[in-house]
């Protein structure tokens, strides 16, 4: 049979789990949260049925209710019903296989504990951590449910990031829950245990370590300021942004010009996390696209900028660019008529292309396929070396600055409209201020609804719009030098 007081104690931790994320947002909770699953997990008498019964409900208890907020929510095609409720339905087996990933953990981790009881801290991590770099990869970077993200406010898991990555952060999370675990159970028997020893051997390594990996030597060289201005629209629905259009040649968007006027006043770049043409941009060939009609072309937004704004001044926006037959995704800053571009490289299955046996089927109908970028190299924006990251690219591992020389500053603009909520915005956030932590460069993380923050290179937010705020957030960086 079944215990039923511990069948309360792995129920525990998936509440507390739960508690720790979306919409509770709990954080100082993911240190304790695992704590009652722990010490079920030592009890020697547990059965394989009881640990795959009790780690099955910490999966489903804990990231359950992250999984009804993003898939059983989200609508990627909204006029394909078909592929909607498909999506929908995938929740099923999705949870069905983390609660079976968390029973298998609980199971191994039991086993390790009767043969090597002395590290199992040690084990603890190192298991859960492979739990979260498989569903990491599965979900392709966006799995709601790192621990890692969850804790991003601690100043001291963004300098772990630095050293080791998210999974770092999230095996220190773990120590810390198997250390209390140990405590509770050497004051219960009134002994201390090798293992309490060597879990807190290991965690004192990993910030010993990233202490010391950490460590800056200060610069005496001159500074080069950068002075940002950063638009949050926050609309209802974009449907509601202040688009402009092209009449006789000129492009014209006069509410939009007077916002963007006013953020250009001292700045040296602005950011317009989205695009002034409700359709698409283009180059060459006026584009016949179906469902489109919205069109203008890129020299006559450049044009417009240039009567807009001061030519000190850059202007960042993120369009949908037709040119030669295809669509890209890109970052175009334009100053003073002239253009630099940085387009999406790294591209996300349904978010910027479906497969074509899914469009040749009826399920994913108006839907257009975005094309690899050529253009991602490090750009000069007022002296300073500037790459991009353009929406899911933030999840990415395989783009980091060592890629891009010079590269100074980041700017990671994205749409989490798919989702509905903060969820993903918040969680878009915290990949940012790791990115910035991991990379030791600035990021500059805005979106359309919210939250967009200016983020230092050891991941603090220097300034930040709440979700669903509006307004224009200004601040500065300062860098060592100039770009050439």
């Amino acid at each position: 049979m079944y215990d039923m007081r511990f069948y309360a104690l792995p129920a525990l931790s998936g509440v507390l789990l739960a508690l720790v994320f979306y919409p509770f947002y709990f954080w100082w909770l993911a240190f304790v949260a695992l704590v009652p699953l722990f010490y079920f997990v030592l009890d020697p008498a547990r059965t394989r049925r009881e640990l795959l019964l009790g780690g099955a409900q910490v999966g489903i208890l804990g990231i359950g209710p992250l999984v009804y907020f993003s898939l059983v929510h989200v609508v990627l095609f909204p006029h394909s019903l078909l592929f909607t409720v498909a999506v929908q339905l995938s929740s099923i087996p999705t949870l069905a296989a983390i609660a079976a990933l968390f029973g298998a953990v609980v199971y191994l981790l039991h086993s390790a504990s009767l043969r090597m009881y002395a590290v199992w801290p040690i084990v603890a991590a190192g298991l859960y951590c492979v739990v979260e770099s498989i569903l990491m990869w599965v979900f392709g970077g966006y799995y709601f449910g790192s621990l890692a993200h969850a804790v991003v406010a601690l100043p001291v898991a963004r300098l772990i990031v630095s050293v080791g990555g998210t999974l770092l952060v999230s095996c220190f999370v773990m120590l810390v829950n198997a250390l209390i675990t140990e405590g509770v159970r050497a004051a219960y028997y009134k002994q201390t245990t090798t293992a309490l020893w060597v879990g807190f051997a290991a965690l004192v390594s990993v910030l010993s370590v990233a202490l010391l990996m950490s460590s800056r030597e200060s610069s005496s060289m001159a500074t080069q300021p950068l002075a940002v201005a950063l638009i949050q629209p926050a609309p209802v629905s974009v449907q509601e942004l202040p688009y402009g259009n092209e009449v006789e040649g000129i492009f014209i968007a006069p509410e939009l010009e007077r916002i963007i006027t006013e953020a250009a006043s001292s700045t040296d770049l602005v950011i317009y996390p989205f695009s002034p043409v409700e359709g698409v941009v283009y180059r060459g060939e006026p584009p016949i696209i179906a469902g489109i009609q919205d069109v203008a072309r890129d020299e006559a937004v450049g044009a417009w900028f240039a009567r807009t704004v001061p030519t000190s001044t850059t202007v960042m926006i993120w369009n949908t660019l037709a040119e030669g037959g295809s669509l890209y995704d890109e970052y175009a800053f334009w100053r003073a008529e002239e253009k630099a571009v940085y387009q999406k490289q790294k591209l996300y299955l349904f978010s910027d292309y479906v497969p074509e046996w899914m469009r040749g089927a009826g399920i994913a109908r108006g839907t257009y396929d975005i094309a690899a970028g050529e253009r991602g190299d490090t750009l000069v924006v007022q002296g300073v070396g500037v790459s991009g990251l353009i929406c899911s690219e933030l999840h990415s591992r395989t783009l980091t600055p060592a890629e891009r020389k010079n590269t100074e500053l980041l700017i990671a603009v994205g749409d989490d409209s798919f989702f509905p909520g903060s969820l993903v915005a918040n969680f878009s956030l915290a990949a940012a201020q790791y990115y910035a932590a991991r990379y030791q460069k600035p990021v500059i993380r805005a979106t359309v609804y919210g939250p967009s923050a200016l983020i230092d290179a050891e991941g603090n937010l220097l300034a930040s719009l709440e979700y669903g705020e509006q307004g224009v957030l200004r601040g500065e960086f300062k860098f060592p030098g100039t770009t050439e």
